[in-house]
Order: structure tokens, then C-alpha cells, then sequence
């Protein structure tokens, strides 16, 4: 088995009485998050761990179609390459989501994440004058292998052709990683 390979998790099941808290949420007009399942917080201290982390907009948003609100942003995710705080590989930002390929170095993943969301929010109040900028929570999953690595690499180097924001030739301006030096 490969260093970074983890066994599946099975049999998750929500108790009644979540589904029931769940439905008064929706009725009462309420966000509906999914049940987060994380892996132990020592996984996200490890800087033997690569991550694949996805930050949402507020729903129903698409800050990042403002360049001013997305350059502060891409100069922030980019300032994070010469902080000691994590080891970034890849970022993407797209109209309403950021992805990010990182690894902790002196903060775990959850600590930073945290940290990064607050001090992005704060930057984007200049601009958008909304106290919100963020989704409360965000995916996140562990590479296991080289293989997911290369995946998830061309995945998020991929998205903005993906979404048709760019043709096969054309370079994405927040778009930084192994592949796509600036």
C-alpha cells in the first residue's frame, strides 16, 4: 500500500433525529449544509499530506467576475508560496470558487484554511461591501497516491477551459501550479 493511501470509510449512516433537524432547517429556510465528515486532525498537521481543498462564494454569487476583487485575492493565494504557514502546489480561482493544492507546513490545513477564508473575507469588503464572501465550510480531500496527485493537478489546471472561460490555447490570469508557472 502506498504511503499516502487510506482505507475507504463505509457504512456512514445520519441518525433520524439529524434528518429531522435537516428538514426543519429547510422548512424554516435555512442553508442546508451537508454532514461534514473530516479525517482526524493529526491528517491535516502531517506535511507528508497533499490536500485538495475547494472554497465555494456565498451561493448564488460570482465575486471573482469583479478583477479587482480578484487580483487582491490571487495576490493573497499567491503570497502563500513564500509563507512557511503551507506548502502550496496548485491554485485556481474561478468566478465563484478557489481551488488550492496544498500540504501543511507549520499550520495545519484546518488552522489555515480558517485563517486564509477570514483575511480573504476581510480583503474583499473594499470591494464588495458584503460581510460574507465565503460558503461556512469548504471540501476537502487527501491524495493517496501519485496518480490522484496527477488528477487532481490536471483538474484544476483544466477548469478553466472546463468552464469555458478560456479555449485549449488560452491562459487563465489565476491560474498558478506545477504546470503553469508564472
Amino acid at each position: 500500500m502506498h504511503p499516502h493511501a487510506t482505507k475507504p470509510v463505509t457504512g456512514a449512516t445520519v441518525p433520524a433525529s439529524n434528518h429531522q433537524q435537516a428538514s426543519a432547517a429547510t422548512i424554516l429556510g435555512f442553508v442546508q449544509l451537508p454532514k461534514r465528515i473530516r479525517l482526524p486532525h493529526d491528517a491535516y498537521t502531517s506535511p507528508e499530506h497533499v490536500f485538495h481543498l475547494v472554497l465555494h462564494a456565498f451561493p448564488d454569487t460570482q465575486p471573482f467576475q469583479d478583477q479587482a476583487l480578484g487580483d487582491a485575492i490571487w495576490a493573497l493565494v499567491l503570497a502563500e508560496r513564500n509563507l512557511p504557514t503551507v506548502h502550496l502546489i496548485a491554485a485556481c480561482l474561478m468566478p465563484d470558487h478557489l481551488h488550492l493544492l496544498a500540504s501543511p507546513r507549520e499550520r495545519d490545513i484546518i488552522g489555515w484554511m480558517r485563517g486564509f477564508k477570514s483575511y480573504s473575507t476581510r480583503i474583499s469588503w473594499e470591494f464588495t461591501g458584503r460581510k460574507v464572501l465565503w460558503q461556512p465550510s469548504y471540501f476537502d480531500r487527501r491524495i493517496r497516491d501519485e496518480a490522484e496527485l496527477e488528477a487532481v493537478l490536471g483538474y484544476i489546471v483544466r477548469n478553466p477551459e472546463n468552464a469555458g472561460l478560456v479555449d485549449a490555447t488560452g491562459s487563465w490570469r489565476w491560474l498558478w501550479g506545477l504546470v503553469a508557472e508564472d
